[in-house]
Protein backbone atom coordinates (compact mmCIF):
# COMPACT_ATOMS: atom_id res chain seq x y z
CA UNK A 1 0.00 0.00 0.00
CA UNK A 2 1.33 3.40 -1.05
CA UNK A 3 0.06 6.14 1.29
CA UNK A 4 0.94 9.18 -0.87
CA UNK A 5 -1.66 10.02 -3.57
CA UNK A 6 0.88 11.54 -5.97
CA UNK A 7 3.05 8.44 -5.70
CA UNK A 8 0.02 6.18 -6.34
CA UNK A 9 -0.89 8.19 -9.43
CA UNK A 10 2.71 8.01 -10.69
CA UNK A 11 2.77 4.21 -10.21
CA UNK A 12 -0.55 3.83 -12.01
CA UNK A 13 0.82 5.97 -14.84
CA UNK A 14 3.82 3.61 -15.09
CA UNK A 15 1.55 0.57 -15.19
CA UNK A 16 -0.77 2.13 -17.78
CA UNK A 17 2.22 2.87 -20.02
CA UNK A 18 3.30 -0.78 -19.84
CA UNK A 19 -0.03 -2.04 -21.19
CA UNK A 20 -0.18 -3.22 -24.79
CA UNK A 21 -1.32 -0.35 -27.03
CA UNK A 22 -4.78 -1.80 -27.71
CA UNK A 23 -5.42 -2.38 -24.00
CA UNK A 24 -4.21 1.12 -23.06
CA UNK A 25 -6.40 2.68 -25.76
CA UNK A 26 -9.46 0.78 -24.57
CA UNK A 27 -8.80 1.65 -20.92
CA UNK A 28 -8.32 5.37 -21.70
CA UNK A 29 -11.47 5.48 -23.81
CA UNK A 30 -13.62 3.54 -21.35
CA UNK A 31 -12.55 5.58 -18.33
CA UNK A 32 -12.98 8.87 -20.24
CA UNK A 33 -16.49 7.76 -21.24
CA UNK A 34 -17.36 6.76 -17.67
CA UNK A 35 -16.16 10.15 -16.43
CA UNK A 36 -18.69 11.73 -18.81
CA UNK A 37 -21.37 9.47 -17.35
CA UNK A 38 -20.39 10.49 -13.81
CA UNK A 39 -20.56 14.18 -14.70
CA UNK A 40 -24.28 13.65 -15.31
CA UNK A 41 -24.87 11.96 -11.94
CA UNK A 42 -27.75 14.30 -11.05
CA UNK A 43 -29.73 12.87 -13.95
CA UNK A 44 -28.49 9.28 -14.12
CA UNK A 45 -27.56 8.64 -10.44
CA UNK A 46 -24.22 7.18 -11.58
CA UNK A 47 -21.71 8.48 -9.05
CA UNK A 48 -18.11 7.26 -8.87
CA UNK A 49 -19.28 4.71 -6.30
CA UNK A 50 -22.16 3.44 -8.46
CA UNK A 51 -20.04 3.22 -11.61
CA UNK A 52 -17.47 1.32 -9.54
CA UNK A 53 -20.13 -1.10 -8.27
CA UNK A 54 -21.04 -1.97 -11.87
CA UNK A 55 -17.67 -1.90 -13.63
CA UNK A 56 -15.09 -2.86 -11.01
CA UNK A 57 -16.15 -6.54 -10.79
CA UNK A 58 -16.94 -6.69 -14.50
CA UNK A 59 -13.41 -5.57 -15.40
CA UNK A 60 -11.87 -7.48 -12.48
CA UNK A 61 -10.24 -4.29 -11.16
CA UNK A 62 -10.31 -3.69 -7.39
CA UNK A 63 -12.80 -0.95 -6.47
CA UNK A 64 -10.16 1.36 -4.98
CA UNK A 65 -7.98 1.07 -8.08
CA UNK A 66 -10.95 1.65 -10.38
CA UNK A 67 -11.95 4.75 -8.40
CA UNK A 68 -8.36 6.02 -8.75
CA UNK A 69 -8.66 5.76 -12.55
CA UNK A 70 -11.92 7.73 -12.47
CA UNK A 71 -10.73 10.40 -10.05
CA UNK A 72 -7.16 10.86 -11.34
CA UNK A 73 -7.49 10.33 -15.11
CA UNK A 74 -5.35 13.29 -16.12
CA UNK A 75 -2.52 12.35 -13.76
CA UNK A 76 -2.55 8.70 -14.84
CA UNK A 77 -2.96 9.13 -18.59
CA UNK A 78 -1.46 12.61 -19.02
CA UNK A 79 -4.48 14.02 -20.87
CA UNK A 80 -7.77 15.63 -19.92
CA UNK A 81 -10.59 13.07 -20.39
CA UNK A 82 -12.60 15.69 -22.31
CA UNK A 83 -9.79 15.90 -24.87
CA UNK A 84 -9.26 12.17 -25.37
CA UNK A 85 -10.30 10.84 -28.76
CA UNK A 86 -9.81 7.46 -30.33
CA UNK A 87 -6.65 7.18 -32.43
CA UNK A 88 -7.34 8.01 -36.08
CA UNK A 89 -6.79 4.45 -37.33
CA UNK A 90 -9.57 3.21 -35.02
CA UNK A 91 -11.85 6.11 -35.90
CA UNK A 92 -11.24 5.52 -39.63
CA UNK A 93 -12.17 1.84 -39.29
CA UNK A 94 -15.39 2.75 -37.50
CA UNK A 95 -16.42 5.29 -40.13
CA UNK A 96 -15.87 2.69 -42.86
CA UNK A 97 -18.10 0.21 -41.03
CA UNK A 98 -15.15 -2.06 -40.32
CA UNK A 99 -14.99 -1.78 -36.54
CA UNK A 100 -13.90 -5.09 -35.11
CA UNK A 101 -13.32 -6.66 -38.53
CA UNK A 102 -10.24 -8.88 -38.78
CA UNK A 103 -7.35 -7.56 -40.90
Amino acid sequence: EIPDLDEKVAKMNELAQRLPKANATLLKYLIAFLIRVIKNFKVNKMTVRNVGIVFSPTLNIPAQVFAMFLQNYEGIFGIDPEEYELPSSTADSESNGQAGAPP
